[in-house]
């Protein structure tokens, strides 16, 4: 397991697993899931202005700091744009643990669905969940759709792009993906964990 630094490399590990993030939501539904994505790089972006405040490195000093001065209930806080932050990434985390555990053979509208349900779908009011249920359905690609998107992406500045998996066989493509899926959720499942842990702690919403 993935030990953090709680001065240094907390914050850091953090954003580097919302980053990528935000390219997964091109990857897997495009303009279907833009505002989403905006949703998600407006509360990154808030946390990242919220940093030069706080009175240390780490990303729950930011919320702790807003504790000692009571205004974690204010709508534009630290605390709420983490809050929402680490909602959808649970909501990722749960549709990728189930394409890792079925291997790619799950259906992908049936495990946004769920993974919907286990993280967001209890924020958010009825309107609101028929319309994201509605673009989920339409926008989820199969896992073989999937594989062949993140294959085909480019990383910027890429030192080494003839070891990229577009190059593959396509099963090759497929087992690539997946292990690397389950190096990504492993650790977003942990950091995950830690602010649920300190939000609960202290009396915080989930």
């Amino acid at each position: 397991m993935t030990q953090f630094n709680t001065e240094t490399d907390f914050l850091f590990t953090f954003f580097s697993t919302s980053f990528p993030h935000l390219i997964i939501y091109d990857l897997i539904g495009g303009s279907m899931f833009s505002p989403i994505k905006n949703d998600v790089s407006g509360n990154i972006n808030k946390l990242k202005g919220f940093q030069k405040c706080s009175k240390g490195s780490n990303l729950l000093d930011l919320v702790q700091t807003e504790i000692e001065a009571n205004t974690t209930h204010k709508s534009h806080s630290a605390t709420d744009a983490l809050l929402w932050l680490k909602r959808g990434l649970w909501m990722l985390y749960y549709f990728f643990e189930q394409v890792v555990a079925t291997e790619g053979a799950v259906d992908a509208k049936q495990a946004f669905s769920q993974a919907y349900d286990q993280s967001l779908a209890k924020h958010h009011n009825f309107a609101v969940k028929i319309i994201i249920k509605a673009g989920l359905r339409a926008a989820a690609p199969s896992f073989d759709q999937f594989t062949e998107k993140v294959c085909a992406y480019k990383m910027p500045n890429d030192k080494n792009p003839e070891a990229h998996c577009r190059n593959l066989p396509f099963d090759q493509k497929k087992a690539v993906v997946l292990k690397e899926l389950e190096k990504y959720i492993k650790p977003m499942k942990e950091v995950l964990s830690i602010i649920d842990n300190f939000y609960a702690k202290n009396g915080l919403p989930e």
